[in-house]
């Protein structure tokens, strides 16, 4: 009788990614809308979280702990981070198709995985090496079925919003070294609402006149999933699961995205590609783990 030891952040990680999916699947469907705004989404999204937190941490009875030491540093450069990285997103995602955008995330772990290697001090194997190759190429080849003229505009804006986030993975990581997960869910995303905040201030008021109308339902949804994507990758990660590896195996979330978008939004075109890009993907996560 075959028995498999499959570790717990392993598990947490799968989740979250499918959570991850679920919830862009819902996203893609607002935003088809018309008159859809993505900051605004943007801004509520991250407000909401912090109260979802908020509410799962008191009802968990999690310790929180405001940032008073030298880790206040990390927690406000993570939300600088995180800031930027999402404004400079969505201005790319204004130049660019999703296809492309999805193609240049993929930049995100390469930067994270050797910062993790370097700072954290995490250990990767040659097949692990393997496993993020694999995933990574499935990325690739997915989302690469079909070009079109590039903005330079927008991919710049991608290249950089792509390596600010990986980089702002590696300082939550830091973070978490010494606060609990709830702490930094509550704390990290609040400073980077109120960034938001302050960055788009007419986008701010767009937002809560948005919570009055039918369309907030679906936001709400898509906020849950968000919110659980969240808890669950940064529980896996206080599990035992290298950020090296975590970063990686999230990135699924585009091939399974993809497929998702098959079966619900119809999206059918090239989908022998699609399919091959789940098995490597598949392949890349067991060799991870």
């Amino acid at each position: 009788m075959l028995h498999f030891n499959i570790p717990l952040w392993l598990v947490l990680i799968i989740l979250s990614t499918l959570s991850l999916s679920i919830g862009l699947i819902i996203e893609r469907i607002i935003l088809k809308e018309k008159n859809s705004d993505p900051v605004a989404y943007s801004i509520l999204t991250e407000t909401f979280f912090v109260i979802l937190v908020l509410i799962t941490a008191l009802v968990l009875k999690q310790q929180l702990v405001f940032p008073h030491d030298k880790y206040t540093l990390f927690f406000l450069t993570s939300s600088i981070l995180w800031s930027a990285s999402l404004i400079l997103s969505f201005k790319a995602f204004q130049k660019l198709e999703a296809s492309i955008m999805s193609i240049i995330s993929a930049l995100s772990p390469i930067i994270s995985v050797p910062l993790s290697i370097i700072i954290l001090h995490e250990i990767f194997t040659i097949k692990a090496i393997i496993g993020s190759i694999l995933i990574l190429f499935a990325i690739i080849l997915v989302n690469n079925s079909s070009k079109k003229q590039i903005s330079k505009a927008g991919l710049l804006f991608a290249i950089i919003s792509s390596i600010l986030a990986g980089i702002a993975v590696i300082s939550d990581a830091i973070i978490l070294s010494k606060y609990n997960t709830f702490s930094y869910l509550v704390f990290g995303p609040s400073l980077t609402s109120i960034l938001l905040i302050l960055a788009y201030p007419r986008k701010a008021s767009k937002a809560f006149t948005i919570i009055k109308t039918r369309k907030f339902a679906k936001i709400f949804i898509f906020i849950v999933l968000f919110t659980i994507q969240a808890v669950l990758y940064y529980l896996a990660y206080m599990a035992g699961g290298p950020m090296s590896k975590l970063t990686v195996i999230n990135k699924s979330y585009i091939i399974l995205t993809t497929l998702l978008a098959i079966i619900f939004l119809k999206e059918k075109s090239h989908i022998k590609t699609k399919i091959l890009g789940a098995i490597l993907v598949t392949i890349g996560v067991l060799l991870l783990a």
